[in-house]
């Protein structure tokens, strides 16, 4: 029971954050455009409720890093705005294959899109040959990082003398978390891998 708690304590942490800084946590557009695999700007139908710089953005398997939210006409290159620019190293973050996205394709934010992964959002990928193969290992990465994401608290809320409440409340809860989520994590694909 104790991981639910922990669970509902890293999600609102995350919208918590992220309304502090200004915008919401958890949000989602869609593409205005399809964009190649080697695309800069990537057009969007709104950029309300996303950071303006230095945040994750997540479109099918691709993890993307931005540097700007371009909202004015001429600074999306030939796409028109409002798009994410992701600079020169911004395209496959995170260990992601940098693909083409087709018009009307998803975009998430970071907190979105770890939230979707750990909860399998993806799981009827495992019902094809190559699915049922990769499934395990795509499933361990996305524990991971939303596993590194729960683990360190990185809240602006809880910058300079919020440490304290880290180090005496939430790190030892992260420590609990871990186990649990371990434990959870084990079980799902025990019970996924054994239904196909």
């Amino acid at each position: 029971m104790l991981w639910y708690g922990a669970i509902f304590l890293f999600v609102t942490g995350t919208m918590f954050s992220f309304m502090m800084d200004g915008v919401s946590g958890l949000q989602a557009t869609n593409l205005s455009a399809s964009v190649t695999a080697t695309s800069q700007y990537i057009p969007v139908t709104s950029v309300t409720g996303f950071k303006d710089a230095d945040v994750r953005l997540m479109v099918g398997n691709e993890e993307m890093s931005y540097t700007s939210l371009n909202t004015a006409p001429g600074t999306c290159g030939t796409e028109s705005p409002p798009c994410f620019d992701t600079g020169i190293l911004g395209r496959g973050y995170n260990d992601t294959t940098a693909a083409a996205h087709s018009v009307g394709a998803r975009a998430y934010s970071e907190s979105t899109g770890l939230l979707n992964e750990m909860v399998a959002f993806r799981t009827g990928e495992i019902g094809t040959a190559v699915g049922t193969i990769t499934f395990p290992i795509t499933a361990a990465k996305a524990f991971g990082k939303f596993m590194a994401k729960c683990v360190m608290w990185d809240y602006s809320f809880l910058e300079g003398n919020g440490i304290y409440i880290k180090m005496v409340f939430l790190y030892p809860l992260s420590g609990m978390m871990v186990l649990a989520f371990a434990r959870l994590f084990s079980q799902m694909i025990g019970f996924l891998l054994g239904r196909v």
